[in-house]
């Protein structure tokens, strides 16, 4: 079990007593946090930053009193359900325990095989996870909340960059969210978008797949000469791609017709 350090609260200008009550409204802080989290996505976040405090026994003793004391059984199920999460952090890890979480109480959704479903909630790896939902693209938004336990938050991050990219409407918007974004820029974005591509193609959706095949021809070309630079091309054509001046190369798909393609 854990004991919290009390070094981290030491102030050699205060007097031992003002030191443990520093220590303890750190804890009941973190607490408090963890519990008015508005979801467990966020109470994770709570938790990673609040770790020194929250996993220990004292935070836990916290939670026992408070238990005790409250006679509204909604809210001691409430704290004995968090409860439940810190000590099972304290076991398992972090990682372990809340990929344990999101694959309770969470039902098959409508349209998704269950044997599929059920793959999906073993998965309890960020890479893993991605190639999954590459493979699968029906299934990322019914199991978008297991995934915001399992992916980490960059991959989060980028998958919801990628989404909004794929789904910008405008040049403009477009543009922000690759700027905002960097990682659109990485190896990484580029071989999910591949995957995904070649799901999609499997899957028979040609105009999403030509879709996601102009974001990453554009995402090419930003990593090539720059945001700005390829950009300031004016390569976009309503939700597509044209060649915006004959000394940029284009892939073969563009020589088609772009707009039928759409």
């Amino acid at each position: 079990m854990n004991s919290i350090d009390s070094r981290i609260y030491y102030n050699e200008d205060k007097p031992p007593q003002q030191q443990t009550e520093a220590m303890l409204q750190a804890i009941l802080a973190a607490l408090e946090a963890f519990i008015a989290a508005d979801s467990w996505v966020e109470a994770r976040r709570v938790l990673e930053t609040h770790s020194r405090e929250l996993l220990t026994d004292v935070a836990d003793d916290v939670l026992v009193t408070m238990m005790a004391r409250y006679k509204d059984m909604e809210v001691v199920h409430m704290l004995a359900q968090h409860r439940k999460v810190l000590m099972r952090c304290r076991v398992v890890g972090i990682d372990v325990a809340f990929a344990e979480l999101s694959s309770v109480d969470i039902p098959c959704p409508d349209g998704v095989d269950p044997a599929l479903w059920q793959r999906a909630l073993q998965i309890d790896d960020s890479a893993a996870m991605m190639d999954f939902l590459a493979k699968y693209p029906d299934l990322i938004t019914p199991i978008y909340r297991r995934m915001s336990y399992v992916l980490s938050e960059a991959h989060v991050s980028l998958l919801d960059g990628m989404l909004d990219l794929l789904e910008a409407d405008t040049w403009t918007s477009a543009r922000d969210i690759v700027e905002s974004l960097p990682t659109l820029l990485s190896l990484e974005a580029d071989l999910w978008l591949m995957q995904y591509g070649a799901s999609l193609a499997q899957a028979g959706n040609h105009r999403a797949v030509t879709v996601v095949e102009m974001r990453r021809w554009l995402l090419a070309r930003c990593r090539m000469i720059g945001v700005d630079a390829a950009f300031g091309e004016r390569l976009a054509m309503w939700d597509g791609v044209k060649v915006g001046a004959s000394t940029i190369p284009a892939p073969h798909w563009v020589m088609q017709d772009v707009v039928q393609a759409l």
